[in-house]
């Protein structure tokens, strides 16, 4: 699987709650950061988005630009949609991911949310 159809596994699967396809898409030693915190390993990025959906659930992911694919990084734009106590939420970010082996080891990422209808 080359990195542009990875990169689409892992939006349009992994991060729309489909889990289980973490391990044929994320390496064991998978490091990712946030702004504010750092992922370690394929078992805190399942919990992390696992939690997310809890969250924001029912929750959906579907890429806007890219993927953009340069040696062993791929890079795209979202645009993911959910709920928070009965009220649409939506969020844009950019990624950047590094490949090795056919898998992510690596993941940065900068996202913000949306302001409601009707709060520009």
């Amino acid at each position: 699987m080359d990195s542009v159809d990875l990169y689409r596994r892992w939006i349009e699967e992994l991060w729309c709650g489909a889990v289980g396809v973490a391990e044929e898409v994320v390496a064991d030693g998978f490091v990712g950061y946030w702004p504010a915190r750092t992922v370690r390993g394929r078992g805190e990025l399942v919990g992390l988005i696992s939690s997310t959906h809890s969250m924001l659930g029912p929750l959906s992911f579907a890429v806007e630009v890219g993927p953009i694919a340069q040696g062993p990084l791929v890079a795209g734009r979202w645009r993911g949609r959910g709920w928070r106590d009965d009220e649409a939420v939506e969020f844009v970010g950019n990624d950047i991911l590094r490949v090795a082996d056919g898998k992510f080891v690596e993941y940065w990422v900068a996202s913000v949310e949306l302001p409601a209808a009707g709060e520009w």
